[in-house]
């Protein structure tokens, strides 16, 4: 056999030593005081990784979890920090079962965020409602992210094809929030999701209406535009199609998005690209 890599030896030489450290702790602790919890994490991840500058896309990552793991099993973030650079890089069937782990720990906590990853980067929406159902159950109201949980129900339910479901969970989203009180708005992209539900409902006057409630909030709304542009190329309005299309893609081009957290690692539901810009204006232009 070749000889092991240097790098990869000095890896399992932390991995031996910080396992040590740790079996050594595990005689000395007490799991079921979150003051314990709170206070392994700190120590291995937060300030032995972070003096390390060992950040989630380093292997070395998965070290400084199972040290804090080897201590006490039942610290639910400790399990979500080392899902992370499994979800990030889409390897779900690694992430999942780490993820159960930390909503068996901790469900308040962690319940919303496994909905949330199976919404949003797993494309999972039979599990996504599913859990964002519980959610609702366990704090009705909550959210996760800047938006509701009926904000992601929504979203599954429109990606699964239930338009007229979608359409319920979305216009309690909105309203949460302009019940706030005064002054409160809705968020560009649930006024964003309304319109693309509506046009699923092949109800186009109301769609634009959405839509415009999106880009007066977000005039450069890729998205906002890109669906205002083909409402109006349904009600016939190709000039105004047109307008709304060059806007939008310029505005992708020059780099203004859907403006949400996880934009840089995940694409949302019906989220457009330059092409599909690019096939909307010749559509318009044939029309």
């Amino acid at each position: 056999m070749g000889k092991l890599s240097g790098s990869f030896l000095k890896i399992c030489f932390v991995w031996v030593c910080i396992c040590f450290v740790a079996e050594g702790n595990a005689q000395l602790v007490d799991c079921t005081r979150s003051a314990t919890r709170d206070s392994l994490v700190n120590r291995y991840i937060g300030e032995g990784a972070g003096r390390a500058r060992v950040f989630y896309t380093d292997p070395r990552w998965q070290l400084y979890c199972d040290s804090v793991l080897a201590i006490c099993e039942n610290i639910a973030e400790a399990y979500q920090m080392k899902a992370l650079p499994f979800v990030k890089y889409g390897d779900f069937l690694t992430a999942m079962p780490l993820l159960d782990k930390a909503v068996l720990y901790d469900t308040l906590q962690y319940l919303p965020y496994r909905a949330f990853i199976k919404c949003i980067f797993a494309k999972d929406y039979d599990g996504a409602i599913t859990d964002f159902n519980l959610c609702q159950r366990l704090a009705r109201g909550g959210g996760i992210m800047d938006h509701s949980y009926s904000f992601y129900l929504g979203l599954s339910y429109l990606e699964r094809g239930e338009a007229d479901v979608a359409w319920q969970y979305i216009a309690e989203d909105i309203k949460v929030q302009q019940d706030r009180g005064a002054g409160s708005d809705a968020h560009f992209n649930s006024w964003l999701y309304a319109g693309i539900v509506h046009i699923e409902l092949n109800k186009p006057d109301s769609a634009k209406y959405f839509l415009q409630q999106c880009l007066s909030r977000y005039p450069q709304h890729p998205e906002g535009n890109y669906y205002m542009a083909r409402v109006l190329q349904k009600l016939s309005l190709p000039d105004d199609a047109q307008k709304h299309a060059e806007a939008g893609r310029a505005g992708l081009i020059a780099g203004y998005r859907m403006n949400e957290d996880n934009i840089a690692y995940v694409n949302y539901p019906r989220q457009v690209t330059v092409n599909d810009f690019d096939a909307l204006m010749l559509s318009i232009g044939n029309k």
